[in-house]
């Protein structure tokens, strides 16, 4: 079986860090054992942060997830949701979709609601999980690798995938960072600092200490790549093949 795989980084304005990379390893390994495509999607339209930090910074911002990633895995391809056809022009004659509640607010609207809004990474609506559906079909995604905080979007994810009549993807959510590597990678991850940001290590570590941390962090044998059945703590598989 092959399987497509993808990582959609939000354009928020914060820099890639230590877990996102390890996502990417594990999506680009999985993809390519199977002869499978690893994409990038970069998703730079939601509106709330072309508000806040302004077009040429998603941008800017783009570019660089892009040139970071290509660092360590070997890409198929590389989209922009910005450059990308519209999800109405992908699945413009399912009637449900005008019942899809759109984004349902926006920056200046955020700070008006939440007493400290740097403490949310970004308004969830369903409209970005319709997107995502959308998008990932338009990209023939049919394996779906992401953190287990994003676990609680997976039966949303299958309803609009049900809803639209396509197959449905296979999904696997990864455990964070372990606990047993907290030592291992307190020294380079600090959010006071802000060492957590992937440039920033990159600069300091280089790109093959920041592998072998990952490696040691993440790996039942560190000897091997990052495939989901050599992470230390089994991840939660979601589905059948599709």
């Amino acid at each position: 079986m092959k399987y497509n795989t993808r990582f959609n980084p939000t354009v928020s304005g914060a820099s890639l860090h230590l877990g996102h990379l390890y996502l990417v390893l594990v999506n680009a390994c999985e993809a390519h054992r199977s002869g499978g495509k690893f994409i990038i999607r970069i998703e730079d339209t939601q509106p709330d942060w072309k508000l806040l930090l302004g077009e040429d910074k998603v941008r800017e911002y783009s570019d660089k997830y892009i040139q970071q990633i290509s660092e360590f895995a070997v890409i198929d391809g590389v989209d922009k949701q910005s450059e990308m056809p519209s999800v109405n022009s992908i699945f413009g004659d399912v009637p449900f979709m005008k019942y899809v509640p759109d984004r349902m607010w926006y920056y200046d609207q955020t700070f008006e609601w939440i007493p400290n809004p740097d403490t949310m990474m970004f308004p969830y609506t369903p409209y970005l999980t319709f997107e995502r559906v959308v998008y990932d079909y338009y990209e023939k995604v049919n394996w779906i690798i992401r953190g287990e905080d994003l676990i609680t979007e997976g039966s949303l994810y299958d309803f609009f995938v049900d809803v639209l009549r396509i197959p449905r993807m296979r999904q696997t959510y990864l455990p964070k960072l372990k606990k047993e590597s907290r030592d291992l990678l307190a020294l380079n991850v600090s959010k006071t600092l802000g060492t957590y940001r992937l440039d920033q290590q990159i600069d300091r570590m280089g790109s093959h200490k920041i592998l072998q941390y990952l490696k040691q962090s993440c790996l039942k044998n560190p000897d091997e790549d990052f495939y989901v059945d050599n992470v230390k703590c089994n991840p939660t598989i979601i589905g059948f093949d599709p």
